[in-house]
Order: structure tokens, then C-alpha cells, then sequence
């Protein structure tokens, strides 16, 4: 499943959110920081986090779950990430409202990322870029990924 959430406001960066891909089965969660939420934005983790990482392992993206939000659909045929979905050749399937199992999901996950991330690198660092947010990110998605026993 792919979702985008916002992070908060920085000093020096602005307005965070993420793009989060969560493959359930799996156990792998992918997370790219942006400072805008916008169709683009969704298209861009798609083609260079999630599709990269499938090709890396070999295995096809067959199917992609997201929400209602605008980044991931929208009315008339020229929604980017629309477009992306079908040049890839994946089913997208939007939750429904009532999809209490993801949900859970999601919000569990959410609150480690909090708790066990946010929480702590925003009181021991400040800041000054995204890439620099991400790269700290990205060493802790590693062990959330690799060493801990989700």
C-alpha cells in the first residue's frame, strides 16, 4: 500500500510529508520525504523507490493499494500517477473508507515511526536540509527493515 502522511513544519526545510509504501506480506516499508504533496510527488515514489526496489528484488508489482486522496487519483484521464500506474501495468485499488484492517496497519506502523524516529532524532538533531532528514530516515528504515523482528 502506498500513502502519504503529513510529517510537520521545519525551521529550515518547510512543510514535510512522506510517501510511505508498505508491503505487508513482505514486511518492507519504503519512505521518501518531500515538501510538497501533489500527484507528482506520489508518481515520482512510485517509479523511484517502490518499482525500483521490485526490479531490484526480481518480483513484478502486480497490484497497489492506496486511499482516496488526489495524489493517487482524480477525475479525467490525465492524472499523472494514473498514468504511471498504467504505463507500469498495476492494478490500483483504492480503499475503501471502512477498511479497518489497513488502517490499523498504517496507524500502528505510523506510531513506531514517531515514537522511534521522529520522536527521538528531532530532539538530539536540528535539521537543516530534506536530504539530510531522509538520509537519517533511511538508516533507521534499514534496521526497521533488516534487524528488527516486525
Amino acid at each position: 500500500m502506498q500513502d502519504t502522511s503529513f510529517v510537520g513544519i521545519f525551521k529550515d526545510i518547510g512543510h514535510v510529508y512522506q510517501q510511505t509504501f508498505m508491503d505487508t506480506y513482505a514486511r518492507v516499508v519504503l519512505i521518501k520525504l518531500y515538501t510538497e504533496k501533489t500527484a507528482a510527488t506520489a508518481a515520482d515514489f512510485l517509479t523511484g523507490c517502490i518499482l525500483f526496489f521490485f526490479e531490484e528484488q526480481g518480483i513484478p508489482l502486480l497490484r497497489l493499494l492506496t486511499d482516496h486522496d488526489t495524489a493517487y487519483s482524480g477525475q479525467g484521464g490525465n492524472h499523472i500517477f494514473q498514468l504511471y500506474i498504467a504505463l507500469a501495468n498495476i492494478d490500483h485499488y483504492i480503499t475503501k473508507d471502512s477498511d479497518l484492517q489497513v488502517s490499523k496497519i498504517f496507524k500502528s506502523f505510523y506510531k513506531t515511526l514517531k515514537t522511534e524516529f521522529y520522536g527521538i532524532a528531532l530532539k538530539e538533531k536540528k535539521f537543516s536540509s530534506l536530504e539530510e532528514l531522509q538520509k537519517d530516515l533511511d538508516l533507521w528504515l534499514f534496521a526497521y527493515n533488516e534487524v528488527w523482528p516486525n
